[in-house]
């Protein structure tokens, strides 16, 4: 083989070896159930997240009065009660009106809330259970408004066999909220935020 012929080929295979180097470091978008349900923490999560957002590979949910949208598998919809009920990162945007936004997920869920608003009414207006952990993450820029209850309703409908069962955001499984979005939270039976694990 000519020394030319050498050259090249050695550039070929390390140029191989490279490209195959960026693949295992980048790899897809890290999105599927398998990512999510792997990742060991919240900043993990997070940064699943941001990049799931950043390349527009989440699960869509468009909230609606009466007419809500799961553009993705694992969500069920039954008038403003939306259940997310498989693991994975989940873009949710809109206003339920009175609802409930509920997670019933065996492994990590991500919900992106990004310009949503629910009104849980006399319960929470995000109840998560059964998911290993439950990332609230809020978009940057967005105004993100989850309520429970009333100022008039604070010690008429509270369930006194479980405390945090009126709060705005309930959750039985480790709960994080990041990101460089705002959440305003009005939990007037009980407390805004109520976990039974981490916080």
């Amino acid at each position: 083989m000519a020394k030319k012929d050498r050259l090249l080929l050695v550039v070929v295979v390390l140029l191989a070896c490279a490209l195959t180097v960026v693949c295992v470091f980048t790899g897809q978008p890290l999105t599927t159930d398998g990512d999510a349900a792997v990742a060991a923490n919240a900043e993990q999560m997070a940064a699943l997240a941001e990049q799931a957002l950043n390349d527009n590979t989440c699960r869509q949910i468009v909230l609606s009065d009466g007419a809500s949208k799961a553009l993705c598998p694992d969500v069920g919809i039954d008038g403003n009660q939306v259940t997310v009920t498989g693991p994975g990162i989940y873009h949710v945007t809109g206003d339920l009106g009175t609802g409930r936004l509920t997670v019933r997920a065996d492994g990590n869920v991500t919900l992106i809330l990004d310009g949503v608003t629910i009104d849980g009414g006399d319960g929470p207006a995000v109840d998560a259970d059964n998911a290993k952990r439950t990332l609230l993450y809020l978009a940057e820029g967005s105004e993100n408004t989850l309520i429970s209850g009333t100022a008039d309703t604070r010690t008429e409908t509270a369930d006194t066999d479980e405390e945090g069962s009126g709060a705005a955001v309930y959750a039985r499984d480790p709960l994080y909220v990041a990101g460089k979005g705002s959440l305003t939270v009005e939990g007037w039976i009980h407390n805004g935020i109520s976990t039974t694990d981490d916080l």
